[in-house]
C-alpha cells in the first residue's frame, strides 16, 4: 500500500494501480486492507476514464475471495468474501445492473441470514 501511495504522489497512476492490483490478486484473503486497495484502484480507474473496469475488478476479486462454509453468519459478514461482495452489489446497483446485484445480494443474505 505504501508503494502504491508513493506512485500516486509521484503522479504515476498506472504504477500505483499495478501495486493495488498486486495486493488484490495476492492478498485478497489475508486481511481487510484489500478493501482499501479496491477502493483506491476504483478511484484511479475512474480518474483515468476507465470506470467501466470497476465492476470487473470487484467481480474478479470477489471470485478470488474464499467463502467459508463453516463460519457462522455473524462472523461471515466480516469476511473479505462478504465485504467485497457487498461492495460489488452496491456498484452493480449504481450501474443499473439490478439483476446481477440482486443475485450477489442473495448469496450474501444466504450466509448472513439477512432478508432484503
Amino acid at each position: 500500500m505504501n508503494q502504491a501511495h508513493l506512485w500516486e504522489e509521484q503522479k504515476q497512476p498506472a504504477k500505483a494501480l499495478a501495486c493495488y492490483q498486486d495486493i488484490i490478486d495476492r492478498y485478497c484473503n489475508a486481511g481487510p486492507f484489500v478493501l482499501d486497495a479496491l477502493r483506491a484502484a476504483e478511484k484511479l480507474l475512474q480518474d483515468a476514464g476507465k470506470g467501466g473496469f470497476v465492476i470487473g475488478t470487484y467481480e474478479s476479486t470477489w471470485k478470488k475471495c474464499e467463502k467459508s462454509d463453516s463460519m457462522a453468519g455473524e462472523f461471515m459478514v466480516q469476511s473479505n468474501w462478504y465485504r467485497v461482495g457487498a461492495l460489488l452489489a452496491e456498484r452493480l446497483t449504481a450501474a443499473g445492473k439490478t439483476d446481477r446485484a440482486t443475485a450477489v445480494q442473495a448469496q450474501l443474505d444466504a450466509v448472513s441470514g439477512n432478508k432484503h
